[in-house]
């Protein structure tokens, strides 16, 4: 069983990941173990949900932005989707992941940058792989360029599978 966790689903594979060692495999596009990591902390953190809101009103996009993420949460007030993502969080159990893991790093993507942390801290063989805009796989989850991705991962999970179905030589 590979599992592919794209988008929000950056964090929720490598979550399921530590509970589910039927995994052969995990990639993450990107990669989120803690999506609080970029947000504020101290006296500045007071202003994140301000500030949000206040895009929200002067931005259609940024209204579409945060209104779809609270729906999918249940919440209404964007400063109240900033305080639940501060319990998003799975660093703690990261190295419970004991499957090869792969997080990609597309350039340009908006919640990227998770990468390298999920790769230090997973306890199993773990890969950093970053896609270039000039490769076409720039933006969000490699935006249009989804065959750059298809290649770098199919072709990353190819020979990490095929690793496991060669039989170890037996002893004598």
């Amino acid at each position: 069983m590979i599992l592919v966790g794209r988008s929000f689903a950056g964090y929720l594979a490598p979550q399921a990941a530590t509970a589910e060692h039927r995994i052969a495999a995990l990639v993450c596009d990107p990669a989120q173990p803690d999506l609080a990591a970029r947000l504020p902390s101290g006296w500045a953190s007071r202003l994140v949900g301000p500030v949000a809101a206040l895009q929200m009103r002067l931005s259609r996009d940024r209204a579409e932005f945060f209104g779809a993420r609270m729906a999918a949460h249940g919440i209404s007030q964007v400063g109240a989707y900033i305080d639940e993502m501060r319990h998003y969080t799975m660093l703690d159990r990261a190295a419970e992941i004991t499957c090869p893991t792969l997080a990609i790093e597309c350039e340009g993507d908006f919640v990227g940058g998770g990468g390298q942390t999920l790769v230090d801290a997973v306890s199993g063989p773990a890969e950093l792989i970053r896609l270039s805009a000039d490769s076409g796989a720039g933006g969000h989850c490699g935006g249009v360029g989804q065959r750059v991705w298809e290649a770098v991962v199919y072709d990353w999970i190819s020979r990490v599978i095929s690793k496991r179905a060669t039989p170890e030589p037996s002893l004598p």
